[in-house]
């Protein structure tokens, strides 16, 4: 089961984001394991996959300069969120 995460700090900060660095993690962590996927929604309500190759930190921050939203998540989580409870802390 795929876990994830929905991010809207881009509402919030739109104006004070440093792109450049925001795309450079987001491609560190797309790198780090095949089965995480990033999806871009813009604010025209484009739909945009995060793709390691073929992108580099240039093009991931002008699409990250026009994102409403990112759905981040792993498709194979090392735990199984269903029956661990994931580190959280009440």
């Amino acid at each position: 089961m795929a876990s994830g995460w929905i991010v809207d700090v881009f509402t919030t900060v739109k104006d004070a984001t440093p792109w450049g660095a925001l795309a450079l993690v987001m491609l560190g962590w797309l790198r780090a394991r095949a089965s995480r996927k990033v999806i871009i929604t813009t604010g025209k309500n484009g739909i945009i996959h995060i793709e390691v190759e073929g992108m580099d930190i240039k093009d991931v921050a002008q699409i990250l300069e026009q994102a409403k939203s990112a759905a981040v998540f792993d498709t194979k989580p090392e735990i199984d969120l269903e029956t661990s409870d994931g580190g959280h802390v009440d």
